[in-house]
């Protein structure tokens, strides 16, 4: 799990359009917050948890449902997750 110090360091850390994204997960929703995550120093890391955790835990992985994590969706990190097969 990554520590409280590394996420503090994330594009992300405090941006609420992390917590709150649309019911609706249009592509232009995404983009923008994609185009965050393309900034950050833990993309990588942030993707790897992700990753691991959907892979690990899928009932709890909900936390991971509907954001962006790593610059990618819940779909992209689905179809990584099926070519790591």
């Amino acid at each position: 799990m990554m520590s409280a110090e590394t996420a503090s360091k994330a594009a992300c850390a405090g941006d609420d359009r992390f917590i709150k994204i649309p019911s609706r997960n249009t592509r232009a929703a995404y983009e923008v917050l994609i185009q965050v995550c393309n900034t950050c120093v833990i993309k990588e890391e942030c993707l790897a948890e992700a990753l691991e955790f959907e892979e690990q835990d899928p009932i709890h992985a909900r936390k991971y449902a509907y954001g962006i994590f790593g610059g990618a969706t819940p779909l992209m990190r689905s179809r990584m997750r099926k070519k790591n097969v």
